[in-house]
């Protein structure tokens, strides 16, 4: 009776511990996955917790994350992104839409600015408070946007306009800012 009182206390341990670990590696990626945005979980390079442009510091899904042949760069917000973009030769952007989360793509070729989906626009307003992540968004098509500032209405009573890539590739470079053309 010795011998199976001995296996059935091994044995209750080895589920023990089986269990001890299950519990640790879930709640492991459960934190991980809650803390870092799914455009940085294939990024090979450790990189900075604050924005490349304006060193403020990122917030989880909805940073901005732009490749170029050196490397890959953070960015806050949408509007970092493309003011940096502008002086690079060649890069593209990975971003999630403003309230859908829907993937955007960015890119510089050849001086050129395109976004995927060709719909998208972006709402580009001047920052309060020193914040800018719920005023400069890129959305995947225009209803998107507008149903972003009915969620909004103290955005939605500036009269925002809606930019386009284009719009905003002939602004960005001239240093005016949004709006006034």
């Amino acid at each position: 009776m010795r011998f199976a009182d001995s296996n059935a206390r091994r044995l209750f341990s080895a589920l023990l511990i089986l269990l001890g670990a299950f519990v640790a590696l879930y709640l492991i990626t459960s934190r991980r996955e809650a803390a870092v945005s799914p455009l940085l979980d294939s990024l090979p390079e450790p990189l900075s917790a604050e924005c490349e442009l304006c060193k403020k510091p990122l917030a989880a899904g909805k940073e901005v994350v732009v490749q170029t042949e050196e490397r890959h760069h953070l960015y806050r917000c949408v509007h970092c992104a493309l003011n940096a973009m502008m002086k690079m030769r060649e890069a593209q952007a990975n971003l999630l839409s403003g309230l859908e989360r829907k993937t955007l793509i960015i890119t510089k070729k050849r001086g050129n600015l395109r976004v995927e989906p060709s719909s998208a626009v972006f709402l580009i307003l001047p920052e309060a408070a020193g914040d800018c992540l719920d005023r400069h968004l890129a959305f995947a098509e225009e209803a998107e946007f507008s149903r972003y500032l009915e969620n909004h209405p103290e955005l939605k009573a500036l009269s925002p306009k809606r930019f386009t890539i284009a719009d905003l590739e002939e602004m960005l470079p001239a240093g005016r800012p949004p709006g006034s053309r």
